[in-house]
């Protein structure tokens, strides 16, 4: 037992049990946000739009009345309406060159190091960084929201290979 779990009333499995079992069955999905990658200093939605506006601001490609709306809505974290007030003011190639800085990982992941030791059945994450990517085999089915994808969802949950399901944008 992990941490002193008290045996389940019924003699069931705890849910620590279960955990462990789906683990050692290699039936584990991973469900994962951006927390997970963290600490290959990748930042979280709210840091990659406090660092994308920074440096469209720095670089002269907004407007310091929209930099400042923008920062006031981030500010109380209304993050949807920002980054839409931002991109509706930023040319789409403009901000995509200004994100790829941002988006690069400037270590290793730990914590992918160990879901890849745990060799999960499946991963779904909402990331938009590709580091999940190396917590799975080469030969995982890959998918995304798209519609084409997830008509495959089943296919992939059924084969004999782990998938990656990244359900952002």
């Amino acid at each position: 037992r992990l941490m002193g779990e008290p045996p389940s009333a019924d003699g069931s499995a705890t849910v620590i049990e279960q955990i462990a079992d789906a683990i050692r069955n290699r039936t584990c999905v991973i469900f994962g946000g951006a927390g997970l990658s963290v600490d290959a200093g990748l930042p979280t939605w709210p840091g990659m739009a406090r660092q994308l506006v920074s440096s469209l601001s720095d670089n002269h490609k907004l407007d310091p009345r929209i930099t400042s709306k923008v920062e006031d809505l981030l500010s109380i974290d209304l993050l949807a309406p920002a980054l839409a007030l931002l991109f509706s003011c930023v040319q789409r190639g403009v901000a995509a060159q200004a994100l790829r800085p941002i988006l690069e990982p400037t270590g290793a992941s730990r914590t992918h190091e160990a879901i890849k030791r745990l060799r999960p059945r499946g991963f779904v994450t909402t990331n938009y960084d590709r580091l999940s990517e190396t917590a799975l085999s080469p030969t995982c089915y890959r998918l995304t929201n798209s519609r084409s994808d997830l008509k495959l969802v089943p296919t992939a949950v059924q084969a004999d290979t782990q998938f990656l399901l990244k359900i952002h944008g």
